[in-house]
C-alpha cells in the first residue's frame, strides 16, 4: 500500500518505507509505503480475517498474474 506523501520524502514513526512514488518533467513525488515483510504472515493474515480458508486458494490467483 502506497501513500502519496507529496514532493516531499517524509521519514515514518512507524516503521514504513520512505519510498519514488512518481516522477513527472524532473518534479518528484514521494511516498510512504506499507511493504509485507513475510509473505507468511500475510497469508496467515488473509486466512484469519476470512479472506480465505485455505491458504491452496491463492496458488491460482498467484499463478494468473
Amino acid at each position: 500500500m502506497l501513500q502519496n506523501t507529496g514532493a516531499n520524502p517524509v521519514q515514518s514513526k512507524n516503521g514504513l518505507l520512505t519510498t519514488m512514488c512518481y516522477r513527472i518533467n524532473g518534479e518528484s513525488n514521494y511516498a510512504l509505503e506499507g511493504a509485507v515483510e513475510i509473505a507468511g504472515a500475510a497469508i496467515h493474515w488473509a486466512k484469519t480475517v476470512g479472506f480465505i480458508t485455505d491458504p491452496k486458494e491463492l496458488e491460482p490467483l498467484a499463478s494468473s498474474v
